[in-house]
This record gives structure tokens, sequence and C-alpha cells, in this order.
């Protein structure tokens, strides 16, 4: 029972943290440049670079590929590329 406790009690203080932070403090993208011409857009990829802080740390630049059929593997891609390999747990 104990263990519950200890379990319930963290997963509130991660979501009372995230709730603090605010959308702006989790990922703040402070540029984005993504140049596309209508035949790509049409079908849904295209490789993006964006200056983002997660967690209100210093900007990274990334560079990812954005399909917008598939975006769990976008969001995956930007996870892994921000988190180095943090991806492979999800």
């Amino acid at each position: 029972m104990e263990g519950i406790k200890i379990t319930v009690k963290a997963g509130l203080d991660a979501a009372n943290s995230l709730a603090q932070l605010g959308l702006g403090g989790i990922i703040d993208i402070k540029y984005a440049y993504f140049e596309v011409d209508l035949n790509t857009a049409n079908g849904g990829f295209f490789a993006c670079r964006i200056d983002a802080s997660f967690f209100e740390a210093a900007p990274k630049t990334l560079t990812i590929n954005v399909n917008f059929r598939d975006l769990w593997n976008t969001a995956k891609e930007l996870a892994n590329e921000a988190f180095d390999g943090i991806s492979s747990l999800l």
C-alpha cells in the first residue's frame, strides 16, 4: 500500500510541475524554418529546422522531418532530437 501512495504522489507532483510550467515552459519555439512547394505540402512530408527550448533550458537547434500523415512519428522524432534517444522509451 505504501508503494501505491508513493507512486500516486510522484505522479501528482510531476503533473503539478508540468502545469506550473505551462505550454511555453515545456516547449518554447523561438524560430522555425521550412521551405515547401505545393506538391511537397500536398504529400504531407517536409523537413523543418527549429530553435526551441524545453523545460526552460537553453535553446537547441533541431532538424526534423514533419509528416502530417503520421504526427505520432513526427512527435517521436522531435522528442528523440530534443532529448537524445528518449523516443526509444515510447
